[in-house]
């Protein structure tokens, strides 16, 4: 007995729009279940496969659905785009780009903890290993 394909709307975080940017496309997908769905959007072009949090929603569809949105994504002209040039002329563009807050959140640095290092490192005359032994650091 085989299982039966269903239809999901897989929505997932896209690339090539500059560091800590995304996309946020909707792909629409034939599979056994949900993983299998976000499973299959993770080996598609563009899809930020590097992000732990690249699939944004997963949700089953009907097959009208399905084929409406597999036309919308063949009209979609980000998904077809082979250089930045053509991206940017693609009206509104700039409007679809979101900000990945868990890459800003991951950026942050406490200052006052890397200064008093560097300072210290600086002090040193450079030798790190002496540094482990004021701090108790390895």
């Amino acid at each position: 007995m085989t299982p039966k394909n269903k239809y999901f709307k897989v929505t997932a975080k896209c690339g090539h729009v500059g560091k800590g940017n995304y996309v946020p496309v909707a792909f629409a997908v034939k599979a056994e279940s949900r993983s299998a769905a976000s499973q299959k959007v993770m080996t598609y072009h563009r899809v930020k496969k590097q992000l732990s949090d690249a699939i944004i929603s997963c949700e089953e569809i009907d097959r009208d659905s399905y084929k409406e949105l597999m036309q919308a994504n063949k009209e979609f002209k980000y998904l077809q785009c082979k250089c930045n040039r053509q991206q940017k002329e693609i009206e509104g563009f700039d409007s679809l780009i979101c900000k990945n807050e868990y890459r800003e959140e991951r950026r942050k640095v406490e200052p006052a903890k890397s200064m008093k290092y560097r300072r210290a490192i600086y002090e040193l005359g450079g030798r790190r290993s002496s540094l482990s032994l004021c701090y108790g650091e390895d």
